[in-house]
């Protein structure tokens, strides 16, 4: 089995090689690195182009700087595995037998979606952490998608990030599931488009998957600013809209308990920064997948908005935000 593994590269110099390292050296040997570099300024391109010339596995493409979601439609365009996975040019994996166990389980269930649990490295201490949930791969294999999503988002352990999964390349062609480019907040709306499409899910227990915080340049580093607000908007909006299209009742109630979240984090964050009686209206049109609480970050928010209505929990959301900054 090939898996495709694709990296945005930008100014990445300080974490590049071990991030390429952590994929080339895996013991399952079937791969192909994928590295589309987004015009960078420092010597990333040269770190790319000297790993193509030692291993006929590494891809690179040169593209004027158009960010992280033209880079990945580009490496989804180029990629020829049967799966395709991600990886954040700052990121790494830890263990070089991932993808061995990842490409044995998926020759066994040929799911649509495989999804693992992710480790957090805070750079400035050196600490590690690991989501608390737990969830066996017993309990996912063979479930109806609706009943192995919810099984994952009642664990905590559901990603919106795109490099917590393994995602058959033949949905992503099938359905053109591609990245919105130019906006942020892009993983939410191509984890819900391919939630929304997927047949079939797997569970890897390994945890492997390195997220590098406290870097400067990770997108949770940062408070959202307006624009960034915007996007998070337009998303939710699309992605909700596509849920009403959904007929499995069970998929459709997972799929907008996986948008409550996200929502959360519009709803507090606009409240915050100043919001129109229109987008006030638009908000609260579609206030109603907070009732969808499978995912345990949900569950308080919900019994408040049941209780108390959509302007104290649009409060209370308004202070844990400004708590947050």
């Amino acid at each position: 089995m090939k898996i495709s593994v694709i990296i945005p590269v930008y100014n990445s110099e300080k974490y590049l090689s071990a991030c390429i390292d952590s994929v080339l050296g895996q013991t399952h040997q079937d791969v192909e690195c994928i590295l589309i570099n987004d015009e960078s300024t420092d010597h990333s391109l040269d770190i790319c182009m000297g790993y193509a010339q030692k291993d006929n596995r590494v891809i690179v493409i040169n593209q004027k700087n158009a960010g992280t979601s033209a880079a990945r439609n580009a490496g989804m365009k180029a990629a020829t595995g049967d799966y395709i996975m991600f990886l954040d040019n700052d990121d790494y994996w830890d263990d070089s037998t991932a993808l061995k166990e990842i490409s044995s389980h998926l020759e066994e269930s040929d799911a649509d979606i495989l999804m693992f649990n992710t480790k957090s490295y805070y750079e400035r201490t050196g600490k590690m952490t690991i989501k608390s949930g737990r969830c066996s791969r017993q309990d996912i294999i063979g479930q109806p998608p609706g009943d192995a999503l919810k099984i994952i988002l009642e664990q905590g352990l559901i990603h919106r990030a795109v490099w917590a999964k393994a995602v058959k390349r033949t949905l992503i062609l099938e359905y053109g599931i591609m990245f919105p480019e130019g906006m942020r907040n892009e993983d939410t709306i191509w984890t819900a488009k391919a939630f929304a499409y997927a047949k079939s899910y797997d569970w890897s227990e390994k945890v492997f998957y390195v997220y590098r915080k406290q870097t400067g340049t990770a997108q949770t580093d940062q408070p959202l600013n307006q624009s960034q607000l915007d996007d998070l908007k337009a998303i939710l909006i699309e992605s909700i809209e596509l849920g009403n299209e959904i007929k499995d009742r069970n998929l459709q109630k997972s799929y907008y308990s996986y948008l409550a979240f996200p929502f959360s984090v519009w709803l507090g964050y606009s409240m915050s920064s100043g919001i129109s009686f229109k987008e006030l209206r638009m908000m609260k049109k579609r206030a109603f997948v907070l009732k969808y609480n499978y995912d345990k970050a949900v569950k308080s928010l919900s019994k408040l908005y049941s209780l108390c209505g959509y302007y104290i929990t649009a409060i209370a959301l308004k202070v844990w935000v400004s708590q947050k900054r």
